[in-house]
């Protein structure tokens, strides 16, 4: 029932009835009244549904952030796979690299010594070949006599 109607309603009179006046204050006051509790009823109904709209937000938000956080979680997974297999794939070549290279570098080193090997060879068969030459030659001069002279003389 709404205020208005409260307001309008008309009753029958008798005579020994209430004061008209009184009543209608009465019927005033008590449409006021109710008028006051239907606003108030209808302003917490529109709150309840805009406390239920963002309710229903939050909750979608927060079915979001949940799917925001998992789909973050598995990238950041499979960051970290694809890292660390890019990783493992650097340090293969980084090692294959450096094998190549220390077998260069002993392939080298044997090449040099046998360089030195066969230049001690060389140094040792030269040395060899020049005694034979100084003993040749000392023999020559023995037996020319060329140093006997000075010496006995």
């Amino acid at each position: 029932m709404a205020s208005e109607q409260i307001i309008a309603k008309d009753f029958p009179r008798k005579l020994r009835g209430y004061d008209e006046e009184a009543v209608n204050e009465y019927l005033r006051q008590l449409a006021a009244h109710i008028e006051a509790l239907s606003n108030e009823n209808k302003a917490l109904r529109e709150q309840l549904q805009a406390t239920a709209e963002q309710l229903n937000y939050m909750k979608n938000l927060e079915a979001t952030l949940r799917e925001t956080l998992m789909v973050a979680q598995r990238s950041a997974e499979e960051t970290t796979r694809n890292a660390n297999f890019r990783a493992e794939g650097i340090v293969g070549t980084a090692n294959e690299q450096a094998r190549r290279i220390i077998q260069h570098a002993q392939d080298e080193i044997g090449a040099y010594q046998a360089q030195i090997e066969e230049i001690k060879r060389q140094a040792n068969l030269y040395r060899a070949n020049f005694r034979m030459l100084m003993n040749a030659q000392l023999q020559i001069l023995e037996d020319s006599g060329i140093g006997q002279e000075r010496q006995g003389g």
